[in-house]
């Protein structure tokens, strides 16, 4: 197994522009790859509390900078007072935006369905449309597993960086899957993706 680290601004959204930091431990639900959330961080308590609420992210407020200069790009995240992730991308290099793919994500959350709730994994099929991408030398300088959710968690390799200007979109859930029945028995489809 493996873990994603995202680092996201939003300039527009409902509750104004802000920006998430994800920790993600990346599976497969079936067939699929996907990455479940252990943790996130958004940058003003209205983005957490519109994500954990509407969504069932496991997200906080707290401090995140993402910053671009000529030779890096570099992300931090702070809780408390206390970095938590301190990251980047080093010499980031032009690519295809072709070349760039995001997987979905799902997150665990007690979530009503049918009038019962239970622990379920939910999914969200975000859209990209990427505008721009550079990939470069990963660097993480600090990450607490702890303050993710992911206690066992430990930084061996970093293995790639990537950076894209795309628009984006957190649609309605698309699945809810019982967490405690085999994916291809338990995924329930709530509505198609892209309905409004």
């Amino acid at each position: 197994p493996y873990a994603t680290i995202w680092v996201t601004r939003y300039p527009e959204s409902p509750v104004g522009p802000f920006l998430l930091a994800q920790l993600r431990l990346m599976g497969r639900a079936g067939a699929h790859p996907r990455g479940l959330v252990l943790g996130a961080v958004a940058s003003t308590p209205d983005a957490a509390t519109a994500l954990r609420e509407r969504w069932g992210l496991p997200v906080v407020a707290g401090q995140v900078t993402f910053t671009r200069r000529h030779d890096r790009i570099t992300a931090t995240v702070t809780r408390d007072g206390a970095t938590v992730l301190d990251g980047g991308l080093i010499d980031p290099e032009p690519i295809s935006p072709g070349d760039v793919q995001y997987i979905h994500s799902v997150t665990l959350a007690q979530a009503p369905l049918d009038g019962t709730t239970a622990p379920r994994l939910i999914q969200v099929d975000s859209r990209y449309t990427l505008k721009k991408a550079d990939r470069g030398r990963p660097h993480v300088g600090a990450l607490v597993p702890e303050a993710w959710n992911a206690g066992p968690l430990r930084l061996l390799d970093p293995i790639a960086a990537t950076v894209t200007a795309s628009d984006t979109d957190l649609p309605r859930i698309r699945f809810v899957m019982d967490a405690l029945v085999p994916v291809v028995r338990g995924t329930r489809r709530i509505r198609e993706s892209r309905e409004e």
